[in-house]
């Protein structure tokens, strides 16, 4: 299945604001609990994602 660059950089700030919506890390969908600590499944939290403008020559969905 292929998608659209717009539709990738419309995914990510959907991630982006469910993480920055969270007050909690403990309530988000992408935590889980790892020896009695909340850790974000995601290599890099989303807060602090830079997303790239799908206009960019080359294009890369984050800077």
């Amino acid at each position: 299945m292929e998608h659209s660059r717009k539709e990738i950089i419309e995914a990510l700030k959907i991630i982006k604001d469910v993480c920055i919506d969270n007050l909690e890390c403990s309530t988000c969908p992408f935590a889980h609990i790892a020896n009695g600590y909340v850790k974000c499944k995601l290599d890099e939290e989303p807060t602090n994602w830079n997303i790239n403008d799908e206009k960019d020559e080359i294009w890369r969905a984050l800077k």
